[in-house]
Parts: C-alpha cells; sequence; structure tokens
C-alpha cells in the first residue's frame, strides 16, 4: 500500500472544488480524500479491501528466494501478437513480455515454460524451485510467459470493458501456441526440443487446457493447485477455509471466529449497529441496512482469512487465532469488535492520516476496486472480468438461491456438459455474502449502460457453462495422459480440482501452490516424495 499521500496545492485543490461544484475527492491506491470548496479537508477515507485481493493474485509466492546476482541471467524479451486470436481479418497486434533463461541450455534441450496467471511475472521461478532445477538437470532452456492484460503485457492503454473483450483463457492458450511455433521456427536449436509446461493455480488450470486444445505442441506438463472446474456458486471455497482455520488453529479459535462473525451479523441487523459503525471507525457511507453493504463487509472478512488459509496456512495460530483468543470470550462481542479493529487498523497505524478519518467497508468501497480502469498492476480488475464472464468461482457463504438471478446453476458443478449436484456444506464466515452480491459487482463494474456494445447483462451462468463445455472439466483433464496434477490437501481449491487418477498427487498438510519450491528437506517426507514423482514424470517423457 501507498504509505506517503501528498496534499495538492491549495490552489489546485480550489479549481478541482470549483469543477465539482461543492466536493472532489482525490484518490490515492486505498486513500480518498474528501474535499470542500476551499480546500478543507473533510475526511479520509480508508479502503481497506484491495490488500488482501491483491496478495491472493500475486505471482505465487516461493520460500526459497531467488538470487540477486543472478538475476541478470535472465532476458525481457516481447513478442508480436495479434489482438484477435480467433478472426483473420482483424489485424491490430500487441507485445507479450516473456523472460528466458539460457544458463542450462544445450543445443537440441528441451523446452521448459513457466506459465503466467493472473499475475505479473519474476525473475524468480527462472532461478529457483522445482521445475528450474528439473530444467538444469537436462540442460533445458527456461522461459516464462505473461498473461495478456496482466503485468507489462497490455494490448491496450485501460482496462475498459471494450478492451477487456479480448481477454479470455481461449485468448491467452492461443498466445502460447503462437509463441511455441515462433520459437520452433526461429531458433534452430529448438526446432526438435521437446516442450515441457508449468503452471500453478489459473496457470496449471492453463497448462491442462493447453494440453487438450494442442496436444501436438507440448510432450509434458505439470498442474500445480489447478482449479479445472468453473462453477457460479463456489460455496466450497470458504467452508474450506474455514476447515484450514480449524486445523491450524483448533476448535477454541474456530468457534469463537463463528460465534464473533454470527455476533457481528446480527449486530447490524439491529438498532445497535452503531456501536460496530464507531468502534471499527466505519465511514457514514456504510448503510448496515443494506445487503450490498453488509455483503462487502462479510466479503471483505472472508478474503482476509482465505488468504492465510490460501498462502500463509502456517500462521494462523499465530497471526489469527492468537490474538483472536486474546481478545474474545464466550460472551465478549466487544472483544471480538477489538479483534477485527486489529486486522482493518493494522495496516494503516504507521500511516499519516488527519484527524478525521474513517475506513470504508461500503459496498462502494469495494466496487471501487474493481472499477479502476487505470490500475495495470494490481491485476484485480482483469481477473474479475474473466470470473464474471468465463469463471464464476464466487466464493458465496450465504448459499440461498431464494434471492439470486440465477438459482438453476447454484450447487452445480458442470463436467464436459453434464451436472453433478454437490451437497451444500455449513457455513461460518457469517453467512452474509449471497450470489446475487457478486453478480451486481459484476453489473457494476462492467456496467451495460456505459459500454452497451460489450457488455449487455451477460448471462454468467451461461459463460460458466460454455467454459467447462469448452475445456471439458474434471473428465477431460482425467484422460490427459501427459500432465501430472499436484494438490495440497489443505487447498480451498480443491472442490473445483482433481482430485483422484493415474497421475494426480495429493500432498497432505499442505495448501495453495505449495510444492514450488525445489526440494527441502525441511519439508515433510511427503512433499519431497511428491516432488520426485514430478521429477520422475517429467524425465520419463525426456528420455
Amino acid at each position: 500500500m501507498t504509505a506517503v499521500y501528498r496534499i495538492l496545492d491549495i490552489y489546485t485543490q480550489t479549481l478541482m472544488c470549483i469543477v465539482a461544484l461543492i466536493v472532489c475527492q482525490v484518490v490515492r491506491s486505498d486513500l480518498t480524500t474528501e474535499y470542500v470548496a476551499g480546500g478543507e479537508v473533510v475526511q479520509q477515507r480508508i479502503n481497506p479491501y484491495g490488500k488482501d485481493l491483491r496478495l491472493i493474485l500475486r505471482e505465487p509466492p516461493m520460500k526459497q528466494a531467488a538470487s540477486v546476482l543472478h538475476k541478470d541471467l535472465v532476458q525481457e524479451l516481447w513478442l508480436e501478437q495479434k489482438l484477435d486470436q480467433f478472426h483473420v481479418t482483424n489485424n491490430k497486434t500487441w507485445l507479450m513480455r516473456y523472460l528466458r533463461n539460457d544458463r542450462y541450455f544445450q543445443p537440441h534441450g528441451p523446452i521448459f515454460i513457466f506459465v503466467g496467471g493472473e499475475w505479473e511475472i519474476s525473475p524468480a521461478y527462472l532461478l529457483t524451485g522445482h521445475m528450474h532445477d528439473i530444467a538444469r538437470q537436462h540442460n533445458g532452456m527456461l522461459y516464462y510467459v505473461e498473461h495478456r492484460y496482466y503485468g507489462k503485457s497490455w494490448p491496450s492503454d485501460d482496462a475498459s470493458a471494450e478492451n477487456l473483450k479480448y481477454l479470455s483463457a481461449r485468448q491467452f492458450l492461443a498466445d502460447l501456441a503462437h509463441f511455441i511455433r515462433h520459437l520452433k521456427r526461429n531458433e534452430d536449436e529448438l526446432f526438435n526440443s521437446k516442450v515441457i509446461l508449468t503452471g500453478a493455480s489459473y496457470s496449471g488450470s492453463l497448462v491442462a487446457w493447453f494440453a487438450k486444445l494442442y496436444p501436438e505442441l507440448m510432450d509434458a506438463g505439470w498442474a500445480s493447485s489447478a482449479p479445472l472446474v468453473a462453477k457460479l456458486d463456489f460455496f466450497e471455497y470458504m467452508h474450506q477455509v474455514g476447515k484450514v482455520i480449524l486445523q491450524r488453529g483448533g476448535s477454541e479459535c474456530s468457534e469463537l471466529l463463528e460465534r464473533g462473525l454470527n455476533g457481528i451479523a446480527a449486530l447490524l441487523e439491529s438498532s445497535k449497529a452503531s456501536q460496530l459503525l464507531s468502534a471499527l471507525r466505519i465511514c457514514k457511507n456504510f448503510e448496515p441496512k443494506s445487503q450490498l453493504d453488509r455483503a462487502a463487509f462479510f466479503n471483505g472478512l472472508g478474503n482476509y482469512f482465505a488468504t492465510f488459509a490460501q498462502l500463509y496456512d502456517d500462521q494462523i495460530a499465530a497471526q489469527i487465532c492468537a490474538p483472536l483468543i486474546t481478545t474474545t470470550n464466550e460472551d465478549d462481542l466487544t472483544g471480538f469488535m477489538e479483534f477485527l479493529r486489529r486486522i482493518f487498523w493494522s495496516e494503516f497505524a504507521k500511516q499519516a492520516h488527519t484527524d478525521d478519518w474513517c475506513i470504508d467497508l461500503s459496498y462502494e468501497g469495494m466496487k471501487s476496486i474493481f472499477t479502476d480502469l487505470t490500475d495495470q498492476l494490481s491485476g484485480t480488475r482483469p481477473w474479475f472480468y474473466q470470473c464474471c464472464h468465463e469463471f464464476g468461482w464466487f466464493t458465496t457463504t450465504a448459499n440461498n438461491s431464494r434471492h439470486n438471478k440465477y438459482p438453476a446453476a447454484i450447487r452445480q458443478v458442470t463436467v464436459a456438459g453434464r451436472h453433478e449436484a454437490t451437497t451444500p456444506q455449513p457455513h461460518s464466515f457469517g453467512r452474509q455474502v449471497p450470489l446475487n452480491y457478486f453478480q451486481q459487482l459484476c453489473d457494476d463494474a462492467f456496467d451495460p449502460s456505459a459500454d452497451a456494445a460489450t457488455y449487455s447483462g451477460i448471462d454468467i451462468s451461461t459463460s460458466v457453462q460454455q467454459t467447462n463445455s469448452h475445456f471439458g472439466g474434471l473428465t477431460a483433464a482425467a484422460a490427459l495422459q501427459r500432465v501430472i496434477f499436484t494438490h495440497g490437501q489443505l487447498d480451498p481449491w480443491r472442490a473445483v480440482s482433481l482430485q483422484r487418477g493415474k497421475n494426480v498427487i495429493n500432498i497432505a498438510d499442505y495448501s495453495h501452490t505449495a510444492d514450488l519450491d525445489s526440494i527441502d528437506f525441511g519439508d515433510s517426507v511427503e512433499m519431497n516424495v511428491a516432488k520426485l514423482k514430478v521429477a520422475a514424470f517429467l524425465r520419463s517423457v525426456l528420455r
């Protein structure tokens, strides 16, 4: 988050306020400053929602840091790509960014490509990690390809709905196919090289889908923590987050959290809601009786806990449960509010603000994260566009079809055109985040009235079904003989992943993309055995 915020020149402020008649707003990342005529600061609104979303969407972290001394081994290169890979008459092009490390390469050695996902790529995966180590053993050439509309690979100047219509998994897979063909055509020493793809999370999905659509262009793949089924109402995600907190933090922590969140939900619907707003210093634009405001509040809290369950599960006991147990007891809702205050205030305690500041936990605050057309760094708007147009994966907690726009699609998993009913599981986290909240966010983020040519009330349910029909869901993934799938058994994404099969490895006591690091004797035996199996699988292809 931005640590320094500069107040604009008084004359500039006054001019802006005249243009805006009475009130003007200056937005600095997660800080909105309101002024009145004359430049007087009225209030600073702090938006905490973006931080956890940025953490979840960033490049999968590795424990082993890449050596700064070796970063000069990685080249940054660019390849011209068609803007629309599926229309011959559209000749517009753009430049796709990719990285290369040829340190270990010997002529006709294999090509190892780490597939980019919803993040900005960095040299790290070409300098360390399990794929890097396997490439070194086989004298391979290492590449890292950036996904269109993420990082520095932007075909357009902004993220308007008109521009984002060229963002999809299918378009990127065609980019990747062109990239591989380009290497084979233009690099004599790579003409006969075998191609190995590696991906994690969404980019792991892309590895599996590439194997289905372009089998002639790859020889083998490794997909870590790959979701393979698009699903509108992904209630299982937060249910698994709750299970991870229970396993890592214990029953006392889990029960206190559930009681506390249910108590907060009840308080927001009562006449004493102002008690919570005052205690947490919530901005006055938050309306306790608004379903959307309550949903945004609990969705934001859910993202906070999900960040730990997905990325930092080993820190749950210390960072969540210890302070929760310290501040809360069975009948002390005030103690739980103190716990929430620590969550929302911790990031901003070191920053200088005016005396009159508040935390914007409203739906409008959440919406602002997804409506910034100029944000080309965090990936939040492009990723949400893909969720609204391809995948769903909306992490609900209400599981209530009565208020939903697409009730027929709820609690269904589409696999190659077939619907399999799943059993609803108990939820915690306040049960305040229904499916229609995400549907409203999609409508507001990609406003049909502002951009009717490209967005006209898209039927998300139909888009999800089309995604599964095109890529084949679990059925198609299970039929892939040249892709190995790995999963941590704590991973919140497992419910939409391939969990059984000949080439599937489940790793106990680990969460999302935890197997990308080099083999480490500090890891469990089961983790290192899984990595050895991945290496053996790829070695069998490279013989």
